[in-house]
C-alpha cells in the first residue's frame, strides 16, 4: 500500500490510508495482482469512502453535530476534544460536505510536510 502527502493535510492523509485500508480489510485483494486506483467511483471505493469517514468521526456523533448547526471554531475544537480528534480532521469533513466553505477555518487544519532529513540514512 501507498500512501503519499497529496494535499499535505492531515485529514486528508488520515481519510486516504484509512480509505486504503478498508480495502484491504473490505475487499481481501490478491496479494499477487497490483491495484492501481486512478479515480473514478465503483461500489468498492464508495464502501472504502464509509468506512474510513466512520472510522475518523463516528457517524452518530458527526451527525448529531451537524445536526446542532454550530460551526464555530469552539464548537469544532469542543466536538474534536469529545471524540479525541484533530479539529482539522472535523473541518477537513465539513469542507469536503460543502457545510463550510474551503478557506473557513483552515488555520485549524494540520500541514504536513516532508523533508530530506527523513530520509536521510542514519
Amino acid at each position: 500500500m501507498l500512501v503519499t502527502l497529496r494535499r499535505k493535510y492531515s485529514d486528508t492523509f488520515w481519510f486516504t490510508l484509512l480509505h486504503e485500508l478498508g480495502h484491504v480489510l473490505l475487499h481481501k485483494p490478491d496479494r499477487r495482482k497490483v491495484f492501481l486506483d486512478v479515480g473514478g467511483t465503483s461500489a468498492q471505493e464508495d464502501e472504502a469512502d464509509a468506512f474510513a469517514a466512520s472510522r475518523l468521526l463516528p457517524l452518530e456523533a458527526y451527525t448529531a453535530f451537524v445536526e446542532a448547526g454550530d460551526f464555530s471554531q469552539t464548537a469544532i475544537q469542543s466536538f474534536a476534544a469529545r471524540e479525541s480528534i484533530c479539529p482539522g480532521i472535523v473541518v477537513g469533513r465539513l469542507q469536503k460536505e460543502k457545510i463550510i466553505s474551503y478557506r473557513e477555518l483552515d488555520h485549524l487544519r494540520v500541514r504536513y510536510e516532508f523533508s530530506a532529513e527523513d530520509f536521510a540514512e542514519s
